[in-house]
């Protein structure tokens, strides 16, 4: 894990209250010593502290203490030691050989490791390494020995397993594993038959080994956090319903269930639970039936909005044709890929047009001999189908030159076909007929 935030360099600033404090302790014998925040950087900025054999409580956290002299066991009736947010980095052997001390607290240090022997605590009840460093290879061969220990706080450390040795806690009713790097639980962790809380949120976790299905956590007080975790179906969906389906169902796949919760409390749970899911299903029926009405309502208006783009888009191209009227020489009609019906009165457009774009259209009758005798330009057919002519790509009549249009190419003359059914010959002239001049080619 990232090193403890506090700062390890060392101060002079609140040395004389830590005096202080120590002075008045020895003076009425105060068994509870409170060093918090004193920013104390050694034990030697607290002369005779290891001499005072008569206290029992130590706080000591919020410093920024960088090591722990081996004499601190001197201590030998100490019960709390708080060593808590400090810069501690390293811890001496003698420690684990404390005769009372039940609480030990060395949270938020830089611990990477444990010294030798460190299970060897006799009486040792509580146990919090959280914000450190640790990892499984990291921890003495017996630190999982400490029968007496009660709760083990071990989050953010960087574990990506726990040792199966953690079956001989027997007395431990708190285990925190959170933000670690777990990727599994040991199937021995459903041996600790007194466990009452366990904390896996923030690891890795994908499944649950079914023999945690063995512990007793049915009551009330019972905790067990899951949270962020990437746990794949159907365990995801049985930790919906809460621990004790949870511990049910990895009992199924078991060959012996044994959930501890009674047949009767537990048939009363799932039929709570069977009951709720009903009445979600019910409403999820009745918003699909409301989506449903909703969705036919919304073709029919997709319907109806085709419907009318059909009918506008027709009036459109008969208003481009029926407005046709301009003062502007170089005007450009454009109705190439339409389907226009009104194509009689293609063959009235002013001599005004000079540009009449009519390609991609359905032209099937254009006489090419008619075309000829007033087309005076090059004309290219484009994507029509042109039956009567005998080349499909285009005809060619002589270029004409002046001096006010020279080398001009009319282009896209083209026209629908029900404008030339029944074989009718059109024949054009200059006011009839459209042109095209494209100086470009």
């Amino acid at each position: 894990m990232d090193q403890a935030p506090v700062s390890c360099l060392p101060t002079n600033t609140k040395m004389s209250k830590a005096k202080k404090v120590l002075e008045e302790a020895r003076e009425i014998q105060n068994p509870e010593l409170d060093l918090m925040d004193k920013g104390v950087s050694t034990f030697e900025e607290m002369p005779g502290l290891l001499n005072m054999t008569n206290i029992t409580r130590l706080t000591l956290s919020h410093n920024k203490i960088k090591a722990v002299p081996p004499g601190l066991a001197n201590l030998s009736n100490l019960e709390i030691l708080n060593l808590a947010n400090n810069c501690i980095e390293e811890l001496p052997l003698s420690l684990s050989s404390m005769p009372k001390l039940r609480i030990l607290n060395l949270s938020i240090n830089r611990l990477y490791n444990l010294p030798r022997g460190f299970g060897a605590f006799p009486v040792l009840e509580v146990l919090d390494l959280t914000y450190n460093n640790l990892k499984e290879d990291t921890l003495p061969g017996n630190f999982f020995m400490m029968e007496t220990l009660r709760a083990l706080y071990l989050g953010d450390n960087d574990f990506e397993y726990l040792p199966p040795d953690i079956k001989n806690l027997k007395n431990l009713q708190i285990l925190v594993l959170r933000e670690n790097d777990l990727i599994e639980l040991p199937k021995e962790i459903g041996e600790l038959s007194r466990l009452r809380e366990l904390h896996v949120q923030g690891n890795r976790l994908t499944t649950l080994p079914p023999e945690i299905g063995n512990l007793d956590m049915a009551s009330n007080k019972s905790v067990f956090k899951f949270e962020g975790n990437e746990w794949v179906a159907p365990i995801a969906d049985q930790l919906q319903l809460g621990i004790i389906q949870q511990i049910c169902y990895q009992q199924a796949s078991r060959t012996t269930p044994v959930c501890r919760q009674s047949q009767k409390n537990f048939k009363n749970s799932l039929n709570l639970v069977v009951s709720d899911l009903l009445a979600e299903l019910q409403e999820v029926l009745c918003e699909n039936a409301k989506l449903q009405s909703e969705n036919s309502s919304l073709k029919s208006e997709v319907a109806g909005l085709q419907d009318r783009n059909d009918t506008l888009i027709k009036a459109i191209h008969t208003s481009k044709i029926d407005q046709l009227r301009s003062e502007n020489e170089n005007l450009k009609l454009d109705i190439a890929k339409h389907e226009t019906d009104n194509t009689e009165r293609i063959k009235n457009l002013e001599s005004e047009i000079k540009l009449l774009q009519l390609s991609y259209n359905t032209a099937q009758s254009l006489n090419e001999e008619n075309a000829q005798k007033s087309a005076k330009y090059k004309n290219k057919l484009k994507s029509n189908s042109m039956h009567d002519l005998h080349t499909t790509q285009s005809f060619t009549v002589p270029q004409h030159r002046n001096l006010e249009t020279e080398n001009l190419i009319i282009s896209d003359i083209f026209f629908k076909s029900k404008a030339f059914c029944d074989n009718e010959l059109l024949l054009f002239n200059e006011n009839e007929l459209a042109f095209t001049f494209d100086e470009s080619i």
